[in-house]
């Protein structure tokens, strides 16, 4: 069973992984995908991106940004 997430949930999620990749100073050459600016990330960053999405899976109102948040 998959499950379909909002586009407006995936750019919410997509937000924040953005958020997190220009405070820890990736380049954009190295977000071109989700999968370089993950590797990208140092790694106190990504530390800090799975928590979260971690928090958005738990507390957010919008199951869409929930599912989106699990789909990261």
């Amino acid at each position: 069973m998959s499950v379909v997430c909002p586009p407006a949930s995936l750019s919410a999620v997509q937000s924040r992984i953005d958020e997190i990749a220009d405070q820890a100073g990736v380049q954009g050459t190295a977000r071109l995908s989700v999968d370089d600016t993950l590797a990208a990330l140092p790694w106190p960053f990504r530390r800090r991106l799975v928590l979260a999405l971690q928090s958005l899976k738990a507390f957010s109102p919008d199951p869409g940004v929930r599912d989106a948040a699990e789909f990261f």
